[in-house]
């Protein structure tokens, strides 16, 4: 039962771009997960690059820097 949630700065994306995004991400928990294609939930928010230090980094990231299975290359202080 894999949920992917995407966080990401603003973008355009029409609705048939998120739907390829979804079906794409999907397609990687069944190969990687075995997962079944109805069991995976994908949430896309886009977050103001000013508000990603205190609504995703902070929150998100930094508390689990260690755990991440791929790291950003880059550090807010």
């Amino acid at each position: 039962m894999p949920h992917i949630d995407i966080k990401a700065f603003p973008r355009e994306l029409t609705e048939q771009q998120k739907s390829e995004l979804a079906a794409e991400m999907t397609q990687l928990m069944q190969k990687y997960l075995q997962s079944r294609e109805g069991s995976v939930s994908v949430a896309l928010s886009f977050v103001p690059q000013e508000q990603w230090k205190t609504t995703v980094w902070e929150t998100e990231i930094a508390p689990q820097l260690e755990t991440l299975i791929k790291q950003p290359d880059y550090r807010m202080s």
